[in-house]
């Protein structure tokens, strides 16, 4: 059985999904919202939310350019 970081690049031909990405976006948004302090970076977004390094990337950017988050030079935290 492949891990679940693993289960996420099954099958996305280069991409990321959409519906992978909206879910990572909806899980980080709660928890930012849940802990307004938390400042995360890809790495450790992708860790902490056990998901694959690029969907991370993707999902903290897509917050980013809706508003929902900023990145500063320590890391993505609630804007």
């Amino acid at each position: 059985m492949p891990k679940l970081r693993e289960s996420l690049a099954i099958g996305l031909g280069g991409g990321v999904s959409r519906s992978i990405t909206d879910d990572a976006c909806w899980r980080i948004q709660a928890d930012f919202e849940e802990m307004p302090d938390l400042i995360v970076t890809t790495p450790q977004a992708a860790r902490f939310w056990v998901i694959d390094e690029q969907v991370a990337a993707e999902a903290l950017q897509h917050l980013e350019e809706r508003g929902i988050l900023r990145q500063t030079r320590l890391g993505f935290r609630r804007s």
